[in-house]
Order: structure tokens, then sequence, then C-alpha cells
């Protein structure tokens, strides 16, 4: 008797195994590690977050994605979307304004101004987007390496995992 139940109970164990393997695979759910302050106050250095990879995913402006690093080849970095496909993104010395609008947002939370260093106007081509760190002082980002292709973003981060004081969705 004792037997089957062992047999019964790592049978048990193996399926929800396979099941957790599926949903991950099936749901092209990734996990990482955030390693800078770069989008503090959202995320911050240690976080631990999951990432959609769907491929239907289409990028909008304000989503908080996981992209391959242009610069540094097998990296990944994370940054804000701030400009999407046809923007016109005016970089003033303090602000933007993307599409004539002062971009402002509850994750713009600076004590002090923003000072970027590439001032101009870009029109984002078809496929491309803006993104940047919501710690605009110390992100390395499209106003460094410029618009990003879509096909370079892995996915939208959803929510923060670990640690258990931070848990929960992104905004």
């Amino acid at each position: 008797m004792a037997i089957s139940r062992t047999r019964w109970t790592i049978s048990i164990i193996v399926l929800l195994i396979l099941i957790g393997i599926i949903f991950i695979i099936k749901t092209q759910v990734r996990f990482y590690r955030v390693i800078s302050d770069s989008m503090y106050p959202t995320l911050r250095k240690g976080d631990f977050v999951c990432v959609d990879t769907y491929k239907t995913y289409t990028p909008t402006r304000g989503d908080i994605v996981v992209l391959y690093d242009p610069t540094e080849p097998g990296d990944n970095i994370v940054k804000r979307i701030v400009g999407i496909p046809k923007d016109l993104i005016e970089v003033k010395p303090n602000y933007i304004l993307v599409n004539g609008v002062k971009e402002n947002g509850d994750y713009l939370n600076h004590k002090g101004p923003i000072f970027y260093k590439h001032i101009g106007t870009i029109v984002l081509k078809d496929n491309e987007y803006f993104v940047l760190g919501d710690n605009r002082n110390r992100s390395f980002d499209s106003m460094e390496f410029g618009p990003v292709p879509e096909r370079d973003i892995i996915g939208k981060l959803k929510t923060i995992y670990w640690p258990p004081s931070r848990m929960g969705k992104v905004k």
C-alpha cells in the first residue's frame, strides 16, 4: 500500500511540474532581474520581474518593456516606451514633447530638474520606438542609442514577483 501511495505522490508531482512547464512555454512568460536603477522609482535594482513575450503583443506608449541592449549583444535592458511609430519626439533641455504634448506621468517622480543631454527632434519610422528610463538623469536609453526597432522588444513587463514587499503589477 505504501508503494502505490509513493508512486501516486510522485506521479502528481511530475504532472504538476509538466503543467507548469507547458504553461510557461505556452504563455511565453520570461523572468528577469533588474540590474540598474535606470527605471527608479518604478523598478529598483534587484527587483525580479515577470515579462509577457506574446508574439501578438503590440507595444504602446507608456508600456515598460524588456528589450535587447543595442550596444551590448546578449544583454537586455528595461525601459518605458515614450514614442511609438510615426510620433514626433521633441527633446527640450528639461522636458520632452510627444506630438506637441509635454510628456508627463506618475512615473516621472523626480526631485529636481531633468537634464537631457541631446536636444533635438526626431520622427519615428514604422516599427521604431523611443524608449527612456524613468530615472531620466541616470538612464542609458534612446537619448544615447536612438530609436529601437520593434523586433528588439522582447516583451511587456507585467509584475514584480520579488521581493515580497514590492510584489505586484507594474504601471
